[in-house]
């Protein structure tokens, strides 16, 4: 259990429409006000997060839920639902990084994937048709490429640019639910990115220099029986072209460490239910990791993922939490640290508020 003792301290995050709203240092907050329906209230599962470039001077932040996108304008304390036109489950969020004013974004879905141009305002689907979206994102390198890659369920990776209509990088060769994408640091240069795959483990892909055609390669040394395969997300450290540091987690049997960019696995936590995984970004100082688990709630490591701890403190229950789909930093200070749960009276979003001296720079996550 996190070591850092609960103090009385209040520290105010809103805006003067809501002054009066306020969170505690040290402690998990339930900050979910316009997601619950019924009495008692029932909030959504919550598997995504991302935020406005100038959340800063704004506070947006957007949630994807399995009942569509809600949006909160004062940094995550109360929500609206944007999906008037269709309530699509929301699988991952990602905000254009060509776009500085925070309006372009994209969800992936069950169905395709949604964009808006107007913080979802408004917003209509740009495919790719018929098939489940996992994981949806903006290529890192997007103001130059321009591309989307849509990680599928069952049907590889497929692309598109601003002049192409999609097309498949993978030619069959990922198969699985892609649960997770991670770019190579040096992405623009290199075009090397690393896709989880629930079932089938770890691949690394190459677009070579000029993206006209892709290498893949299956990283599973290490992931050595079929249920270590089963991954539900992968991480890479911020410092990754120093450590070459990746994690994966799993769902039956832990969470899993490569030191060398994917080549091997060791153990670095066993048994239990991992959903999704946060690197701290100054890993390279603090070695500190999160992790959301199936029922148990939020872990920590801050010795690289050698030994774990819960960090449940606020919850009703600290051993057996509830379950975490994901978990995402917001930018600035004071630090706030965001956690997804799956639905029920304790789903929707929490907030873990860290000290403001604490200097964290922000890492959005799936």
């Amino acid at each position: 259990v996190i070591a850092a003792v609960l103090i009385g301290l209040l520290v105010n995050l809103t805006s003067p429409a809501s002054a009066s709203t306020s969170l505690i240092l040290f402690t998990w907050v339930h900050t979910s006000d316009g997601m619950g329906e019924g009495n008692p209230a029932s909030f959504p599962d919550t598997f995504a997060f991302a935020f406005s470039p100038n959340y800063a001077t704004d506070n947006t932040i957007y949630a994807g839920t399995y009942i569509g996108v809600y949006k909160s304008t004062d940094k995550g304390l109360t929500w609206t639902n944007k999906m008037s036109l269709t309530l699509p489950a929301i699988s991952s969020l990602s905000v254009s990084p060509a776009d500085p004013t925070g309006n372009t974004l994209i969800a992936g879905t069950t169905d395709g994937i949604l964009q808006t141009i107007n913080r979802w305002d408004n917003y209509s689907g740009i495919g790719p048709d018929g098939l489940t979206i996992s994981f949806a994102v903006f290529s890192p390198d997007y103001v130059h490429d321009h591309m989307i890659f849509a990680g599928t369920d069952g049907s590889g990776i497929r692309v598109k640019t601003d002049t192409l209509s999609w097309w498949s990088i993978d030619e069959g060769t990922i198969q699985g639910k892609i649960t997770g994408i991670v770019f190579d640091p040096n992405y623009s240069v290199n075009h090397i990115f690393y896709v989880a795959s629930y079932g089938y483990g770890v691949y690394k892909g190459d677009g070579g220099a000029d993206l006209s055609s892709w290498n893949w390669t299956a990283l599973n040394t290490g992931l050595d029986t079929a249920n270590k395969k089963f991954v539900s997300a992968i991480a890479i450290s911020p410092n990754f072209l120093i450590d070459r540091t990746l994690l994966i987690a799993s769902d039956s049997v832990g969470i899993y460490k490569s030191v060398d960019a994917g080549e091997h696995w060791n153990v670095a936590y066993d048994n239990l239910a991992f959903q999704t995984l946060l690197f701290s970004p100054n890993f390279a100082t603090d070695r500190t990791i999160y992790s959301g688990e199936v029922g148990n709630g939020v872990y920590r490591t801050t010795d690289g993922g050698t030994t774990w701890n819960q960090m449940n403190n606020g919850f009703a229950d600290p051993v057996h939490a509830g379950s975490v789909l994901t978990l995402a930093f917001a930018p600035g200070k004071p630090t706030n640290l965001f956690a997804g749960f799956w639905g029920g009276p304790i789903g929707g979003v929490w907030q873990f508020l860290f000290p403001s001296s604490q200097v964290l720079i922000p890492l959005v996550k799936k």
